[in-house]
């Protein structure tokens, strides 16, 4: 009972850390609002009859924008998959990163996860990235940053990503912080 308690700490810190804004999020309540539905609808498309066991998808929205990474068993798959994507409300633009392969393995996922872990964990520790907002997704040995960056900070976050053990390739998607 003691080790069930502990998970359900660590899963509601691990949940909660995802959500906390950035006093340097650009974005208002709203905005954030509709961007958590559009990867919540992304999701719930992801999780039908028709993908389960095809397709393996993760997304990130922006203002919008979205990023898709993940696994496809076909082209007419993912095609599919994207033009459904396309049809939520809110969508403006997506960067299509989803590669036509099979599904990741446990082992790999794991990885992936780690070296999130590692990417996130050199990004906090740096001290000239400071107040930044910055969301790390890996995916076969990929790094994608994105978030609300000014152009130096993009290429310190950009340097440190790709000196991680493990990282194979590096892709920004960073958004200049707009100022009030």
């Amino acid at each position: 009972m003691k080790w069930l308690l502990a998970l359900l700490v660590i899963s509601s810190l691990s949940l909660s850390g995802c959500s906390v804004f950035s006093t340097q999020d650009p974005r208002d309540n709203t905005q954030h609002w509709q961007d958590q539905k559009i990867e919540m609808d992304i999701a719930g498309i992801a999780h039908t009859r028709k993908y389960t066991k095809k397709l393996s998808i993760d997304s990130v929205a922006l203002e919008g924008r979205i990023l898709l990474v993940g696994q496809a068993a076909s082209p007419q798959l993912k095609q599919a998959f994207v033009n459904q994507v396309r049809g939520i409300t809110d969508v403006d633009h997506i960067y299509d990163q989803i590669q036509v392969r099979p599904l990741l393995a446990m082992t790999s996922i794991s990885n992936d996860a780690w070296l999130t872990t590692k990417v996130k964990s050199q990004l906090i520790a740096s001290k000239q990235l400071t107040n930044v907002v910055i969301k790390v997704i890996t995916e076969n040995k990929r790094v994608f940053l994105l978030g609300y960056v000014a152009p130096e900070q993009a290429a310190v976050a950009t340097n440190i990503a790709r000196n991680v053990s493990g990282v194979e390739h590096v892709v920004t998607l960073f958004e200049k912080p707009q100022r009030s």
